[in-house]
C-alpha cells in the first residue's frame, strides 16, 4: 500500500487573508491549527489540518473583521 506524501503549507495567514500577527493569536487561542517544527527555522502547517479547519468555518466565511466567532466585535456607545 502506497502512503501519500504530506503536502505543507508555508504561510496559512496569506491563504485565509489575514495577517501574521492575527494567525498566531488564533493559533495561541487554539482557534486555529498549530503548525509542526520541522527544523530549527522551519514551521509548516499540514494541508489537510488547514482543509479541516476551512471547512468547520465555512459556514462563517470569515467576517469582514476576520475574527473567530468566540471574539465577537466590541460595540461603541455614542453620545449625542
Amino acid at each position: 500500500m502506497k502512503q501519500q506524501k504530506t503536502q505543507w503549507e508555508k504561510q496559512p495567514w496569506f491563504r485565509f487573508e489575514v495577517s501574521r500577527q492575527t494567525w498566531r493569536r488564533w493559533v495561541l487561542e487554539g482557534y486555529a491549527p498549530e503548525g509542526v517544527q520541522l527544523g530549527p527555522a522551519t514551521l509548516r502547517w499540514r494541508e489537510t489540518d488547514l482543509q479541516k479547519f476551512e471547512q468547520e468555518h465555512s459556514s462563517a466565511r470569515f467576517s469582514a473583521h476576520k475574527l473567530p466567532p468566540n471574539i465577537g466585535s466590541a460595540s461603541v456607545a455614542v453620545k449625542g
